[in-house]
């Protein structure tokens, strides 16, 4: 009898963990959370189906790393240290965030992106005051991971749309 209920909740938890995974791509870890908030799945059984589906290749830390920081970059662009804190935070280790992060984003990269961003943000507040306008875009590219260094280099380089700055 305990063995039909193990291999019923096995199949369950197969079942409940495919249906996530068709949704969207997710870490191993992310997964296991997910499973785990249902509050019905023996801890054995999620580690047993998540191994099954790593071995099948559905789950790949390398791989969705790769893919949203490629999603990331194309949608917004983000500084080093927050790609690799957003990757933590939906499940990446820190030490595989931090290698797909350097081997996908150069130093001239992201210096550029700086630049571009602030100009953006900057063009958005004309007839502003400068010194808040430097405030906004100064908060703006830290919350977006870049570096203070790189920060003030694309402050520096911002050229007011209209003399109003």
């Amino acid at each position: 009898m305990s063995q039909l209920r193990d291999a019923d909740q096995l199949r369950q938890v197969k079942a409940a963990a495919l249906r996530l995974l068709g949704r969207r791509a997710r870490t191993v870890a992310d997964l296991r959370k997910r499973l785990q908030q249902k509050g019905k799945y023996a801890d054995h059984t999620i580690a047993e189906v998540v191994a099954w589906l790593t071995d099948q290749g559905y789950l790949d830390d390398a791989r969705y790393a790769m893919e949203r920081v490629s999603g990331l970059l194309r949608d917004k662009r983000m500084g080093r240290a927050g790609l690799v804190a957003r990757l933590v935070s939906e499940g990446v280790e820190r030490a595989l965030a931090e290698d797909i992060v350097a081997n996908a984003v150069g130093a001239r990269d992201e210096d550029q992106w700086a630049r571009e961003v602030a100009q953006q943000r900057a063009d958005r507040m004309q007839g502003k005051d400068w010194q808040a306008v430097k405030r906004s875009v100064y908060a703006y590219l830290q919350r977006r991971g870049f570096d203070s260094e790189q920060i003030w280099a694309a402050i520096e380089s911002i050229e007011p749309a209209d003399e109003v700055f």
